[in-house]
């Protein structure tokens, strides 16, 4: 019983985090994905943290299903992950196409539905996560130039307003602010 409740909260954390976090404007969520732009060495932290992640849920789930071989697919694909290059290719990618985004996302759908597919399943949920909250490679290619990443990292709020950038954190802050100065002005009229 112990070992389904701890499958069960590895499942249900990222979820909540995700609804709660993405596209939100918070400063935190600015500065993380301007961080996650500019350094390679932060992308690397998240890639080797989801990396532990799918690892810690596979010792779970190997010490309390000895003996199967469904659990042999997902361990592939975090071997895969262990190379920060080809994790970095797949996950920049998943978060640029649309089609292939969801495309996995039915594929693990339908997984669910099959037991021994269950590691694999998980697996593949967290590396669709990840790649919500992963940049696009055209704004890391940008920022792997030096001379362009110059100007940006004195003020790391310009990076989250390119026209290519899926997070839309400081732009909907704006909105946001825009939006309260219209009704503090519609008050106001209306108060004369």
């Amino acid at each position: 019983m112990l070992l389904k409740i701890l499958q069960l909260i590895f499942c249900v954390p990222p979820l909540v985090l995700s609804l709660i976090l993405y596209k939100k404007p918070y400063r935190f969520m600015a500065k993380f994905h301007a961080s996650m732009k500019q350094n390679i060495r932060a992308r690397k932290l998240y890639t080797r943290v989801i990396l532990f992640l799918l690892l810690l849920f596979h010792y779970v789930y190997a010490s309390g299903h000895a003996g199967e071989f469904g659990i042999l697919v997902s361990t592939v694909i975090c071997a895969a992950m262990f190379s920060f290059k080809l994790a970095d290719r797949c996950l920049s990618r998943l978060h640029d196409s649309m089609g292939l985004f969801a495309g996995i996302s039915a594929i693990t759908l339908v997984s669910c539905f099959e037991p021994y597919l269950y590691t694999t399943t998980v697996t593949a949920y967290y590396i669709l996560l990840a790649a919500l909250f992963y940049p696009s490679a055209p704004v890391t290619a940008e920022c792997d130039d030096e001379e362009k990443a110059e100007g940006t990292t004195t003020h790391p709020e310009t990076i989250s307003e390119k026209k290519h950038d899926n997070h839309h954190a400081m732009v909907s802050l704006k909105r946001t602010k825009a939006a309260f100065q219209k009704l503090r002005t519609v008050i106001i009229i209306k108060t004369k």
